[in-house]
């Protein structure tokens, strides 16, 4: 599991038309950005494309924490 979470944490969002997350990593916008991440949890519970590998690192990331 933590391979996994390893890979998913260097995905990138896109450069463009993402506001505050455009072209960072999914571990950048973890420790950065909560506000998402908490926005993410609580009103996602599906996503496709790139928000489907998101939703499912934030369960990894908080699985690992718990």
């Amino acid at each position: 599991m933590t391979a996994k979470v390893e890979r998913y944490g260097k995905l990138r969002f896109a450069a463009v038309d993402m506001g505050a997350i455009s072209g960072k990593t999914f571990d950048e916008v973890f420790e950065s950005n909560k506000e998402f991440v908490d926005f993410t949890v609580k009103s996602m519970s599906h996503g496709c494309g790139i928000f489907k590998f998101w939703i499912e690192y934030i369960k990894l990331k908080k699985s690992q924490h718990a």
